[in-house]
């Protein structure tokens, strides 16, 4: 058995972020079921009183089959587990149900992706040239990736966009793109295929908030880190959303200057 703590990891399974329940300072334990075989379990104490745990209470009902994956945005690994299911559920016979319950997940196999060792943890993205761009009357900004990370984010974007898809978007001018996504039939095909590839790769949620994790929006209170505020910033603006995240994804691979 081996345990994943946090500090930049974050981890999804079905749509969810299971770091987001977890209290400061715990993990989330795999256990494989022998040492050849690629099959095991994923155990993770959640908070009783966060989002997490009513969604995962849900997905339980509904028997949920998806990829748990596990990402290291310090070097860029990744672990998936696929085809993982709730195998257990909170005993709520016991009339304790304000404490943390443990979750765990059987997973029927299990792949490694390496990633950048001489990636370093004190670089600061936000000291690369800058793109700020407007949406629906916010003012955005998404500074560039650096070459590795770019090597990185591109096959995960042409894995959920597809490959024409993410041609349009990086060759398209920002005026292109906003007209293109002012088109509902447009937005609603977009919408579709990304669902559908996100369900398949497991990696559409972590993949948005990895593409937009340097972006910040400008809002009364001032520049925000999109990532604070990306649940109630974009709640029933998934339009909008596209159109951010494909402002996001030039900038991050052309420069100002060319984006």
């Amino acid at each position: 058995m081996y345990k994943h703590n946090f500090s930049n990891v974050t981890a999804t399974w079905a749509g969810i972020d299971i770091k987001a329940g977890l209290d400061v300072g715990l993990s989330i334990a795999v256990a494989r079921a022998t040492a050849r075989n690629t099959s095991g379990t994923l155990t993770a104490t959640i908070d009783y009183s966060s989002p997490t745990h009513g969604l995962l209470m849900a997905q339980l009902e509904l028997e949920t089959v998806s990829v748990f994956t596990l990402y290291d945005g310090n070097t860029g690994r990744r672990w998936f587990y696929k085809n993982a299911t709730l195998i257990t559920e909170p005993d709520l016979a016991l009339g304790v149900d304000t404490g943390p319950f443990a979750w765990a997940w059987m997973f029927e196999s299990s792949t490694f992706q390496p990633g950048d060792p001489t990636r370093s943890t004190a670089a600061d993205p936000m000291a690369l040239p800058k793109h700020t761009y407007q949406v629906a009357g916010f003012t955005y900004t998404t500074p560039l990736m650096t070459a590795s990370a770019s090597l990185a984010m591109l096959p995960r974007i042409v894995c959920l966009l597809g490959q024409e898809v993410t041609q349009l978007v990086l060759g398209t001018a920002p005026t292109g793109l906003e007209t293109m996504l002012a088109n509902r039939e447009v937005v609603g095909a977009m919408l579709h295929t990304i669902s559908t590839n996100a369900v398949a790769q497991g990696d559409g949620l972590l993949l948005l908030r990895d593409l937009l994790a340097c972006t910040t929006v400008k809002l009364d209170v001032g520049d925000v880190r999109l990532a604070d505020v990306f649940d109630e910033h974009f709640a029933g603006r998934l339009g909008d959303l596209l159109l951010v995240a494909m402002h996001a994804a030039r900038a991050s691979f052309m420069k100002p200057s060319q984006a």
